[in-house]
């Protein structure tokens, strides 16, 4: 099992996502994303919400180890070409650290709040598999043409440093985006989903890579991990968080790996059993270091 790190940059300085990435880093960490939201999700409305890739860039640039991407790229935020030549770009600057997160978007209100047409979701997996179509099709010199996407080709394209490209990572839970996956991905990103609904929809996963003709993808998780050595204060946090007006907050305490570290450790076993290789946390407060520290001590070993 590998560990990583999702860093919120949701009403906080830049300088408080780089600490938080180099302490993952120094901790151990194999991995570090950041979120690709235009609006708050988590916090106050009223707070900055930082724009993912630039704050990927920053992220990836003052580190030396640790490999990133967004977890998730929201498609429809950026031309798949153009986002062909900056993932080659960065990994190219990078020594070849970039992973490519990518999935539909769900969030409708940013996608009106700057413009972005919003389309129900079967559209949106649509568009979704044919930016993938685009991207590997620029990294190759080539064009495409389909019904939501065309791009002649660049030969001027940079190449990605890592060969043939970067891992494509692709976060979604619906039975359309597993088929995506299955065509296109070289991990499944499951957010939030209990052990027991990973290995449900991997078992549907695999069926469908063994029906494409392609190799098993890696599963990788993403979600909150509340951890404390005071099982008291987890319970406060959850009740905190069950009563609260966001609802961001609300699901979160339904979803989170929360607990001793003792607690965490056999939750996280849960997930290694339903197949998950790759365990992205979300601690919380992106300026608070003490989950992401005490995680990296009393968990990780558990795994090594």
């Amino acid at each position: 099992m590998k560990f990583g790190v999702q860093i919120p940059q949701e009403g906080v300085p830049f300088t408080a996502v780089l600490e938080h990435a180099r302490a993952a880093e120094r901790l151990g960490y194999e991995t570090i994303f950041i979120p690709d939201h235009l609006n708050v999700v988590a916090v106050a409305p009223g707070s900055p919400a930082y724009e993912g890739w630039t704050t990927l860039t920053g992220a990836l640039m003052g580190t030396e180890r640790v490999r990133g991407g967004l977890l998730v790229a929201c498609e429809a935020f950026r031309n798949p070409a153009w986002y062909a030549n900056a993932c080659a770009t960065l990994d190219q600057m990078t020594g070849g650290r970039v992973i490519v997160g990518i999935g539909a978007g769900w969030y409708e209100n940013e996608f009106r709040a700057y413009g972005y047409p919003w389309a129900r979701g079967r559209v949106r997996v649509e568009r979704l598999a044919e930016a993938l179509e685009v991207m590997l099709a620029m990294w190759r010199g080539e064009g495409f043409k389909g019904r939501h996407y065309g791009t002649a080709g660049s030969i001027d394209c940079p190449k990605p440093l890592q060969e043939p490209h970067p891992p494509i990572w692709i976060g979604g839970i619906g039975p359309r985006m597993l088929d995506v996956v299955a065509r296109y991905a070289d991990a499944w990103n499951a957010p939030i989903l209990s052990a027991d609904e990973v290995a449900e929809r991997a078992e549907t996963l695999r069926a469908r890579c063994t029906e494409l003709g392609r190799p098993p993808v890696e599963i990788t998780w993403e979600g909150p991990v509340w951890i404390d050595e005071d099982g008291d204060k987890i319970e406060q946090r959850l009740a905190r968080n069950r009563a609260s007006a966001n609802p961001t907050a609300r699901r979160y305490a339904q979803v989170a790996v929360a607990g001793t570290p003792e607690q965490v450790t056999k939750k996280v076993r849960a997930f290694a059993d339903a197949g998950v290789t790759q365990f992205v946390c979300h601690f919380g407060k992106t300026t608070d270091l003490r989950g992401t520290e005490l995680f990296a001590r009393e968990v990780m070993p558990q795994f090594a």
